[in-house]
């Protein structure tokens, strides 16, 4: 329960309600990045968030970090924010291995052909979040048709009638209520969507038996833009190259093994940190310190909700599916549909049809679910495959490895679809080059 925005209370004081072209409710990075590339469109659009700081554009280091795919970048770029994005870290390889099994997998930048001549083509870069939100919410205070409105979410009541509009009541950090009225209501508020229930719209989810920790790591000497993928019986441990002397660590342990982990001293865990690394990558690293006072603990879930749409509501983001980080598509996912809602409502627009309308959201749906589903499982599978030590399946993911090491083309279709290469904004002026990146890789 915050404030709206100043240029906005006078007005609903004097008024029984505003009107919207859009209403957003969460304004983290797939809710921020929905609003940039509706920005683009022309259309009004208000985007719903109680958070103080993030409206005052305090967004402190915290040690949070988020691997962007090269295409989520081009996304960014499309909608005038990756540029505001400084410092990033580009991850020009990605080394695979299974636990201490001598043979290890190489994605490399070099084993592709760059897909548009960009300047700044990698697999993918390493973001902090800090430095994500900071330069979306630049763009979101510069752009003269989006309204920040400081609110928490009270109530929805959906139209009877397909061609009314919206009605969405928010509560004011006073105590005030506001209603607002629009074309269509945007879920972005996470997995615990208040947007998702309220519309009645289901959910399949389960949580792993695991714990993911999140800490940075200072070095010696300059990582040189590799990162690592550890697979291990308790999960994945992510090694992520983070400014130049400093690394992103996401240690996927188990619930039962956590409370230990946490509990040790700075020096034991220190020492943890490097049995998990393994002798080979320690020395390739150096010598390093741990530079987080504690690691953030959270809970990977799988959730996929039934539908994405509802009359005159769409969902984004963590507020229609989430998955297990092992892949870091997590937020890559929700930058695709960003991006993607922001063309399909584009396109309706320019051809002047109801832009909130099912017919309209069903086109965002139908290019978003089986692309979100199928990475869901893709990465739940991986989870499965990779964190046991189950013999079957041990021989046939080392077998994996063989294979993609040894075959090119696999590799490369893999980088393709990690780097979301099959998920490029559209751009006219770039089709052709795109339709060519695409065969030189099939």
């Amino acid at each position: 329960m915050v404030q709206i925005a100043d240029k906005q209370l006078a007005h609903c004081a004097n008024s029984p309600s505003a009107y919207y072209d859009v209403v957003i409710i969460g304004g983290g990075m797939v809710g921020a990045t929905t609003a940039c590339a509706l920005a683009q469109t022309g259309l009004n659009v208000a985007i719903v968030d109680s958070r103080e700081q993030v409206h005052q554009g305090k967004f402190d280091f915290d040690g949070r970090a988020s691997a962007i795919a090269w295409g989520s970048s081009r996304i960014w770029d499309s909608i005038g924010v990756w540029s505001k994005m400084q410092p990033v870290s580009p991850m020009h390889t990605i080394v695979v291995t299974d636990e201490d099994y001598p043979l290890s997998l190489p994605l490399q930048t070099s084993d592709m052909r760059n897909p548009l001549n960009a300047p700044d083509s990698a697999l993918g870069f390493v973001v902090e979040n800090a430095v994500s939100q900071a330069a979306l919410w630049q763009t979101i205070r510069q752009c003269a048709n989006i309204t920040p409105i400081e609110a928490s979410l009270v109530s929805i009541s959906q139209p009877r009638n397909p061609e009314q509009t919206l009605a969405v009541v928010l509560n004011t950090n006073t105590g005030q209520s506001v209603r607002l009225h629009t074309k269509l209501l945007v879920g972005a508020d996470g997995a615990k969507s208040a947007v998702r229930q309220m519309a009645g719209i289901s959910a399949t989810h389960k949580y792993y038996d695991q714990n993911c920790l999140v800490f940075i790591l200072r070095l010696r000497r300059p990582h040189q833009n590799i990162a690592y993928e550890r697979f291990q019986p308790a999960g994945p441990f992510a090694i992520l190259p983070f400014a130049s002397d400093r690394l992103c660590i996401v240690w996927t342990a188990t619930t039962e093994e956590t409370p230990r982990l946490l509990s040790l001293s700075r020096e034991a865990f220190k020492q943890a940190v490097q049995n998990k690394m393994g002798a080979e990558v320690v020395c390739q690293l150096g010598e390093f310190e741990l530079e987080s006072d504690q690691p953030q603990v959270y809970q990977p879930q799988w959730q996929h909700s039934q539908r994405y749409i509802a009359q005159r509501i769409v969902l984004v983001g963590d507020a229609a599916h989430t998955t297990h980080p092992v892949a870091g598509q997590g937020v890559n996912l929700g930058i695709r549909d960003a991006g993607k809602l922001g063309q399909v409502i584009s396109q309706a627009v320019q051809e002047g049809e109801d832009w909130g309308s099912l017919d309209v959201l069903a086109r965002y749906q139908a290019q978003r679910y089986w692309d979100n589903l199928g990475t869901i499982m893709a990465t739940d599978l991986t989870n499965l495959l990779f964190s046991n030590q189950f013999l079957p399946w041990q021989l046939l993911r080392r077998f994996g490895l063989h294979l993609f090491h040894q075959v090119t083309p696999l590799r490369q279709l893999l980088m393709y679809l990690a780097m979301g290469l099959h998920n490029l904004p559209y751009n006219p002026a770039q089709a052709s080059r795109q339709e060519d990146a695409i065969h030189s890789l099939l």
